[in-house]
This record gives structure tokens, C-alpha cells and sequence, in this order.
């Protein structure tokens, strides 16, 4: 069980790692994570899921209101299977997938209310009807200020969800009580 939560995370090949999460479940809510490198041209993940290689693991992994904008993977698989929920995430990844899947899907899976740029497979048993496909404008991605602007795709459209919040935008910045950021 981890939960990973409030941080802003820059200046790494990987953002976090749930491999291998075999029992879980691991919460990776309202997190920015921007600015992670490459290395020999390898471009690492914001968050690397899986475990084990055994497509029947229980562990799950919760993704809820971050904002991930990053060279290589948004949030993919290494090592097996894994099962997620995600809502109200802005997940811009520049050279792969925003969410990759690359073993198997199962009805525990589901994204939903998710800003997603470069993303093409996504199966469509799990894609819930309100994933906006599209890269998110921020106030000054230079500077690190990762809030949406006021025509940005996801401003005012995020799921309020049971004892995580929400707010009203999607991404790390729609719950109005994260003040740590930008610092």
C-alpha cells in the first residue's frame, strides 16, 4: 500500500515507481511532475506501473488530480500487468504515450475526466466519455506554474470524487486548497 501525494517532482528520469505493486492498492494524487530528463536518449516515465509479469496481481493504482507534463512516458507499464483508475489528471507527455498499455485490460480498469496528449491506445472498455484528448495550456510552463488557463481544455470540467476532492479544474491545481505550488 503507498500513497504518494502532494509533491512536486522535477529534474529525474522517473517521477515514481509502483513496480512491483502486487497487493497494493497505491494512491498517486495531487502531484506535479515536470521537468524529468532523459538520459542517452532514453526518456524515463512519470510513473511506472506493473509488476511481477503475472497478469493476475491484485494490486491496483489510484491516479487522481495531477498534472504531469513530461518528456517520455506519462504513466506506463514495466515489468506486467497493472490495473488503474485515474480521474482529473492532466497527463501532456512530448515523445510517447500519455497513458500506455501493454498487456491486459480488465473491467477494474477505468480513466475518466483525464486531459490526455498523445494518447492512441487506451482501450475503448475502459475509456470512460468524459477523456478529452488534447494538450493542456498552462499560465507559464517555463516558469512552473502548471495552472490552467481560463480557455485551457479542462478548466472547469474535473469529477468531484469521495474523499479526494477535486474541485472544478482538472490537474494538481483544481483543488483550491493546494497553495504549496508554485513555489
Amino acid at each position: 500500500n503507498v500513497r504518494f501525494f502532494k509533491n512536486r517532482v522535477e529534474n529525474f528520469l522517473c517521477g515514481v515507481s509502483t513496480v512491483s505493486s502486487t497487493v497494493g492498492p497505491s494512491y498517486i494524487y495531487e502531484n506535479q511532475i515536470s521537468g524529468l530528463h532523459e538520459t542517452k536518449s532514453y526518456s524515463g516515465g512519470a510513473v511506472k506501473a506493473g509488476g511481477g509479469g503475472d497478469s493476475n496481481f491484485p494490486g491496483k493504482l489510484f491516479v487522481f488530480n495531477n498534472t504531469i507534463d513530461v518528456p517520455g512516458y506519462g504513466i506506463t507499464n514495466v515489468g506486467g500487468d497493472y490495473h488503474i483508475e485515474s480521474r482529473n489528471n492532466i497527463i501532456g507527455a512530448e515523445k510517447r504515450e500519455s497513458i500506455s498499455f501493454k498487456g491486459t485490460v480488465s473491467d477494474q480498469d477505468t480513466i475518466d475526466y483525464d486531459i490526455l496528449w498523445r494518447t492512441t491506445n487506451i482501450p475503448s472498455s475502459i475509456a470512460g466519455k468524459n477523456i478529452k484528448y488534447a494538450k493542456a495550456e498552462y499560465m507559464d510552463k517555463d516558469s512552473g506554474d502548471f495552472r490552467l488557463t481560463a480557455q485551457s481544455t479542462g478548466k472547469g470540467k474535473a469529477q468531484v470524487l469521495d474523499n479526494f476532492g477535486g474541485g472544478k479544474d482538472a490537474g494538481v491545481y483544481g483543488n483550491s486548497d493546494i497553495s504549496f505550488m508554485p513555489y
